[in-house]
């Protein structure tokens, strides 16, 4: 699967996967790995036309809950007790059950074994007021390997989103939360295929046999770029005018990148890939004239310039790519190869490059990584200076290939 984002014919916002020829499968980030739900839309988009048992013994609670599916356009089932809610069960057209742990007749572990009964694919969330439960119900359901509970008070969104969360762990979606619909639609612009939360950049990551040797001994070089700095695939990269009227000696060098899909913090190697969303390809664009010996803050400011950081065109789903150490990632400009190298000959491998990021900074849900650009060619001149009209492409086999016109910062 090539995951994509892009604008509609409706110009909306949508998650895709691409199917050539124009058009896409609509696809629900039920996580919002590829990008914030501000609105709302994806997990109102997950819920939409579901049938939910709704049941608490407290009035209130009851009508709150009530009010937020419905408002995601859920058909409910409002129960008042465990019988009501076991009774409920009985519609094979129930499929969400939102329930208090504690309540006359029937407490929430019965309401979800039985559910489970039915169905091991029936989303479940279970609500709780108390941090102990004499009836060590929550101690049940967590043996049974359930962790979908929310505990009193929460708002309506933490309630979506806990939803949200049930209905991707049962939707057969796998750890990214993807969900495919159905739906075809056309695509009118395609976008970056996903709105980071970090870029974190690893800098000198291949080298030659005796090079390799003395950075391994070397701490990883790590930086950051802004996330306004992200481009579209098909996007211009824009030289930006500086405040001397001096040539910036804008460079490019082409990446892969990877996508966090689970949070990491302390995590070793062998732990580090089952985090990894997926992977793509970036333009790590820089202006020389700021990259000194001192480092920042110049260094950053080179980095960092509006459209100094395409990303795409799609993502790969870490599950699809089996073998990302055996890609080989080029960088041309005008169709004349700059850059090119071997991702198996990295200094540093994928996971030790997440592991040892994961000990300094937490990545979270949808950081991009890049892994380091490859060298140039002994005859490539260094730096490359880009010039307006200039062509960028870089490719890599399975990821398709990034491409970029260079324009002037008067020409947008």
């Amino acid at each position: 699967m090539r995951i994509i984002r892009f604008l509609n014919e409706h110009g909306e916002v949508q998650i895709g996967a691409d199917r050539g020829d124009g058009i896409a499968s609509v696809l629900i980030d039920t996580l919002s790995t590829l990008g914030p739900d501000e609105d709302g839309t994806s997990i109102i988009d997950a819920l939409r036309d579901r049938h939910a048992i709704v049941a608490d013994d407290d009035p209130k609670m009851r009508e709150l809950m009530t009010a937020v599916l419905r408002k995601a356009a859920c058909r409910c089932t409002v129960c008042c007790d465990g019988a009501e809610a076991m009774k409920a069960l009985d519609d094979p057209s129930v499929d969400l059950i939102v329930s208090d742990i504690r309540m006359p007749h029937h407490d929430g572990f019965e309401i979800f074994s039985a559910a489970r009964a039915r169905s091991k694919t029936l989303p479940i969330v279970l609500v709780t007021g108390f941090g102990y439960d004499p009836t060590h119900a929550l101690v049940r359901v967590a043996e049974h390997g359930h962790d979908r509970i929310l505990y009193k008070p929460f708002t309506p969104r933490q309630l979506l989103e806990e939803l949200n969360k049930a209905v991707a762990d049962c939707s057969g979606s796998d750890a990214t939360g993807i969900v495919d619909t159905g739906e075809i639609t056309t695509i009118d612009t395609l976008l970056a295929p996903l709105q980071p939360t970090n870029i974190l950049c690893v800098g000198r990551n291949y080298a030659n046999a005796e090079q390799t040797i003395a950075l391994r001994d070397e701490p990883l070089e790590v930086f950051m770029k802004p996330t306004t700095a992200v481009q579209a695939p098909d996007g211009p990269i824009r030289i930006p005018e500086l405040e001397d009227g001096a040539n910036p000696m804008v460079d490019c060098e082409g990446e892969l990148a990877l996508i966090i899909g689970t949070e990491l913090k302390n995590a070793s190697e062998d732990d580090v890939m089952s985090a990894v969303f997926g992977f793509t390809l970036a333009d790590d664009v820089t202006a020389r004239r700021f990259q000194t010996p001192t480092g920042p803050p110049r260094f950053m400011r080179g980095k960092g310039f509006d459209t100094f950081c395409p990303i795409g065109p799609a993502i790969i789903p870490a599950a699809d790519m089996s073998a990302p150490e055996s890609m080989t990632i080029r960088t041309a400009i005008n169709g004349n190869v700059v850059r090119e190298g071997h991702v198996g000959k990295m200094v540093r491998t994928i996971p030790e490059i997440l592991s040892e990021l994961s000990r300094n900074y937490t990545l979270t849900r949808g950081t991009v990584v890049l892994t380091g650009s490859p060298p140039r060619p002994d005859a490539t001149p260094d730096p490359c200076s880009l010039q307006p009209g200039d062509v960028v492409t870089i490719d890599a086999e399975g990821l398709g290939a990034l491409t970029n016109t260079v324009i002037a910062a008067s020409d947008e």
